[in-house]
């Protein structure tokens, strides 16, 4: 008689952070590192999934929503929480732990909130949160109502139907204030001007209109258009080498280093229909994550563009048409992102990023059991 593996289970949260969705998970409940969380993890999204809908998992098909969140208690007094963001591929058994995701930090204090894992203060509590993929400080100011983060509120943020409470997120001196990946603030690669940024995410930031990329099209035009998306990877391969983060291009990760296009801003129509005039932003951007067109923006990759665009001579200094400290406007497929940036010299001159923040949102979604099947683990 044929024996029935059953599906094991372990306790989860699915939640939205941002323009981002995933499942959270609390350290204690899940394994050590290694082959057996992964499957979980692959198991648990649906992936690999040849035709790309993660259907048989909680995924949704893109890389803003194959996502999960390890979460634990600081041993130390200098912040509260630890989380571990680990990117799951679509089409590989791959989870990709090498870059946070400043979508899904924006739920990590509301998760800690909810979970109990910090002391509560009535209106609004500062949770104080480590990203282990990077080691960057993060505080998410989150409001608190009877005890609890509200899930309802009247905040909306670009590439997000409806609103919720509103979480402000501040990054200190995001690894450790580098902007840039090297010393220049403009580098050629491929015969492409492109500009290396580092903190809070790698990205290597390219000229729009050098390569004859109109970052007015939409996200699936520009994911149809398989020479451009294959030249673009490209080049992200070439400048991972270049930033020092693979020792070939097989090697680059694929959730680190982005991609970013910038152009100087146009007129153009977001995803939900809406007109967006070049008046109300500073710069255009379009970010490739896992081989795809990120439908609005990566947080972390927002930030680093923000700073870049501080330091005269990089190829996002000459693509915005402002270029100063500050609230800083960036044009997405979903619509206008704003990103607070205080950049400052160092003892020789050099700018480095004190401090960078964005207002988000988070909803906790559903919260159980997530099943998985232990076949395709190997404890």
């Amino acid at each position: 008689m044929t024996s029935i593996t059953m599906p094991k289970k372990v306790p989860a949260v699915f939640m939205r952070g941002g323009a981002g969705r995933g499942i959270f998970f609390h350290e204690r409940d899940i394994p050590a590192p290694g082959p057996e969380r992964d499957h979980i993890f692959l198991s648990v999204l649906g992936s690999p999934d040849p035709f790309g809908r993660q259907l048989n998992g909680m995924g949704g098909g893109n890389s803003s929503l194959s996502k999960v969140v390890i979460v634990r208690t600081a041993a130390d007094t200098e912040v509260d929480v630890e989380y571990l963001h680990g990117q799951v591929s679509l089409s590989s058994a791959i989870v990709d732990y090498s870059a946070n995701c400043g979508n899904l930090s924006g739920a990590v204090g509301p998760f800690a909130v909810s979970e109990g894992l910090v002391a509560l203060k009535e209106g609004i509590t500062v949770v104080r949160m480590r990203n282990l993929n990077t080691g960057d400080i993060v505080h998410a100011h989150v409001p608190v109502e009877h005890g609890d983060y509200p899930n309802s509120g009247r905040y909306a943020i670009p590439g997000v139907g409806g609103a919720n409470a509103k979480v402000a997120l501040e990054y200190l001196m995001p690894g450790g204030g580098c902007i840039l990946a090297t010393n220049s603030a403009r580098e050629t690669i491929s015969g492409v001007d492109v500009t290396l940024g580092l903190s809070p995410l790698a990205t290597v930031w390219t000229h729009g209109p050098q390569i004859n990329f109109p970052t007015s099209l939409s996200p699936q035009e520009i994911d149809s258009d398989l020479r451009i998306m294959s030249s673009l990877d490209h080049l992200r391969r070439l400048g991972a080498v270049r930033m020092r983060l693979a020792d070939s291009l097989t090697n680059a990760n694929l959730a680190s280093p982005k991609i970013g296009i910038v152009s100087p801003p146009t007129d153009y129509v977001a995803l939900d229909g809406k007109s967006i005039s070049a008046d109300d932003f500073d710069i255009s951007a379009r970010v490739l994550s896992m081989e795809m067109v990120h439908k609005s923006i990566p947080l972390a990759c927002a930030m680093n563009l923000a700073a870049a665009t501080c330091i005269e001579g990089s190829v996002p200094f000459e693509m915005a048409k402002r270029s100063a400290p500050g609230e800083f406007r960036i044009g997405t497929p979903s619509g206008v992102l704003n990103i607070r940036v205080v950049v400052k010299p160092n003892a020789t001159g050099f700018p480095y990023l004190a401090r960078v923040g964005v207002d988000t949102s988070a909803r906790r979604l559903m919260e159980g059991y997530v099943f998985y099947d232990p076949a395709e683990t190997s404890a």
